[in-house]
C-alpha cells in the first residue's frame, strides 16, 4: 500500500499540507496466508493537482485510476465524463470513486478493502481550504484536523495524535511551518513501513489562494546535492 497523511493548520493563515511517499510495490499473496511478498517497488507519484483542489491515493493504482484523474481535470460541465468534484465532496458521496473501486474488483471472488483505492482530498473553492477524507465505497468525510491513512499510517498515528492534542481551551496550535515539519517527520517515521520506503516526501501545500506541488524540486534537489557529495568523495580519493 502506501502512507499519505493530510495536516490542517489551527493557527496562522489557514493552509492544509498533504503528504506521501513516493513508491509503489508490485506484490502476490504470501504463503499459507500470510503477508504479502513484495516482488518490485519503483517511484510512483501519489499526490495531483488541478487549480482548485489536491488530493493523494492510498491503495491499488490501476488504468481505471488514470481514467478518473483524467476526468477530474475537465472543465466542461456539459462533457458527460465531467465530474462535479465541489458537490460530490459537499454532499458527503462520491459515487465515481465508488464506481472506480466496484470496476476495479469486478474479477475478484472475494473484496479486500485493503487492495481498493482511497483518498485524501484539499480544496480551496470560494478561497476556503477545506479537507476530506473519501473512502473506496464513495463515503466523503470532512475533516477538521489531520488524518492518515496506509499500511504505513499505524507508524504515525501516535505521532500525529499527539501534536494535535489540545493543552488549552484554545485547541491545538499548529502553524504552516510546523505542520510541514510534522509532515516530514511522519513519512520518515512510515519508512518503518515496508511499503513505505521513499526517502524524499511528497508534499503539496493548499492555502486559500494557491496550490502548489513541491515533490519534483524536493526530489531533483536530492539527487542534486547526492551528486555533490559523491563528487567530493572522488575528487578526495583520486587527487
Amino acid at each position: 500500500m502506501t502512507t499519505i497523511l493530510g495536516l490542517k493548520t489551527t493557527v496562522g493563515p489557514e493552509a492544509i499540507v498533504l503528504a506521501a511517499d513516493y513508491l509503489a510495490s508490485f506484490t502476490m499473496p504470501g504463503q499459507g496466508g500470510g503477508q504479502d511478498e513484495v516482488l518490485e517497488q519503483i517511484d510512483f507519484q501519489k499526490i495531483y493537482h488541478e487549480k482548485n483542489f489536491a488530493f493523494s491515493i492510498a491503495g491499488r493504482s490501476s488504468a481505471l485510476l488514470k481514467e478518473f484523474w483524467k476526468r477530474l481535470q475537465l472543465n466542461d460541465p456539459e462533457n458527460p465524463e465531467y465530474i462535479n468534484l465541489k458537490d460530490a465532496l459537499e454532499m458527503g458521496f462520491f459515487s465515481e470513486v465508488q464506481q472506480l473501486n466496484l470496476e476495479a474488483c469486478v474479477d475478484e471472488v472475494t473484496i479486500n478493502p485493503s487492495n481498493q483505492t482511497s483518498f485524501l482530498f484539499a480544496t480551496n473553492f470560494d478561497e476556503r481550504p477545506r479537507f476530506f477524507s473519501v473512502y473506496p465505497m464513495g463515503a466523503v468525510n470532512e475533516l477538521k484536523y489531520c488524518a492518515a491513512t496506509g499500511s504505513g499510517s499505524e507508524f504515525i498515528d501516535e505521532k500525529i495524535s499527539s501534536a494535535y492534542t489540545s493543552h488549552s481551551l484554545d485547541g491545538p496550535q499548529i502553524n504552516l511551518e510546523q505542520a510541514v515539519k510534522l509532515a516530514d517527520k511522519c513519512i520518515t517515521l512510515a519508512r518503518s513501513d515496508i511499503y513505505s520506503k521513499a526517502i524524499v516526501p511528497d508534499i503539496a501545500i493548499i492555502t486559500e489562494d494557491s496550490i502548489t506541488y513541491h515533490g519534483p524540486k524536493m526530489r531533483a534537489n536530492f539527487e542534486k546535492f547526492k551528486e555533490k557529495e559523491l563528487q567530493k568523495i572522488i575528487t578526495k580519493h583520486t587527487r
